[in-house]
């Protein structure tokens, strides 16, 4: 058990690195234009900053009802408090804000590549499978959510 934690903390630190890395090879090697330019582009910091919080939150929310928030755990409780209350995806909605402050930080039309393919492989990937998961876990108190709480936000 331990093991597998440690590959799976291992697996979100490479993550983590690849999600920093893009931008910034994309913004210097290949910058096609700038978009944004200084001091505006520190603006980028704020909505990094926002993202973190909304994704801790929805983390910590995770935690209290002791379920699991990763792809291959085991969810059982349906989580509406907190940031789940405006968007079904608080985590995801984070990460992307993440992506697009450090977007706007860089500046460059290239930096706004990654939050794009990002946005897409959540919203027609990842975020459908979650939901076909949630239906079997949440049942119809799930799609009642639903109707209440968008997507995004």
């Amino acid at each position: 058990m331990r093991e597998h934690r440690r590959g799976q903390r291992s697996g979100r630190l490479i993550e983590t690195l690849i999600l920093l890395a893009v931008p910034f090879v994309l913004h210097f090697l290949v910058p096609i234009r700038i978009l944004i330019h200084p001091p505006y582009t520190y603006l980028g910091v704020l909505v990094m900053a926002g993202g973190l919080w909304i994704a801790n939150q929805a983390r910590k929310r995770f935690k209290q009802a002791d379920t699991s928030f990763q792809l291959e755990g085991e969810s059982h409780t349906l989580v509406t408090e907190g940031p789940f209350r405006y968007s079904r995806n608080p985590i995801y909605l984070g990460m992307l804000l993440w992506l697009l402050g450090l977007a706007i930080l860089l500046g460059s039309l290239s930096a706004f590549i990654l939050p794009g393919l990002v946005f897409l492989l959540m919203n027609f990937v990842m975020i459908p499978f979650e939901e076909r998961r949630m239906r079997d876990v949440g049942g119809e108190d799930y799609e009642a959510y639903k109707t209440r709480v968008r997507r995004w936000l």
